[in-house]
């Protein structure tokens, strides 16, 4: 009994310090923000048009739940979401029926989960995750640094035995 409520009093703990928002810096292009809110979680993508990350472009959220271990954390994609943030991409979208749509609007928001889509001219259509599909990762906090695992050929994150076994180097930084 004592062994469960310390495991207990350990994974609250460990939720206690995921709660809040985390973004990661300006990075090729790219500003990620995690915002973990009592077993909800919400990923934001902000891409950019140049590396300062001051001119956007589009934004892609994740809408989820996780589940904790000591160690582990485990997502389940609810809701994928794109927004074209520039009028160039707006018609770029809108010329090739990204996602299947043909009237995309600057900074509307269209709902994507399962779709496929090819987001980048000339580029193939990617599968975008479905709800209630999982990836199984790795996490810890140092101070107001949070790391993920480093996803590998090998080691994907689609399944349980392949959940990344080292950190990625890119962090996050808790922002309250």
């Amino acid at each position: 009994m004592l062994l469960i409520l310390v495991l207990n009093h350990f994974l609250w703990a460990n939720q206690t310090a995921l709660e809040g928002r985390w973004q990661q810096p300006c990075q090729n292009q790219v500003i990620r923000e995690e915002h973990f809110d009592q077993g909800d979680v919400m990923l934001s993508e902000f891409y950019y048009l140049d590396s300062q990350c001051t001119r956007p472009l589009m934004t892609i959220r994740n809408e989820g739940g996780f589940s904790l271990t000591e160690t582990t954390i485990d997502f389940t994609f609810g809701g994928i979401t794109l927004a074209a943030e520039d009028d160039a991409i707006v018609a770029d979208f809108n010329s090739r029926a990204v996602c299947g749509y043909t009237d995309w609007e600057l900074h509307e928001e269209k709902e994507i989960t399962g779709l496929s889509c090819a987001l980048v001219t000339g580029g193939r259509p990617i599968k975008v995750s479905d709800a209630g599909q999982k990836r199984f990762g790795i996490f810890k906090i140092e101070g107001d640094l949070l790391y993920f695992g480093r996803l590998e050929k090998d080691y994907d994150a689609l399944s349980p035995e392949t959940r990344p076994i080292s950190f990625d180097p890119r962090f996050y930084k808790k922002l309250n």
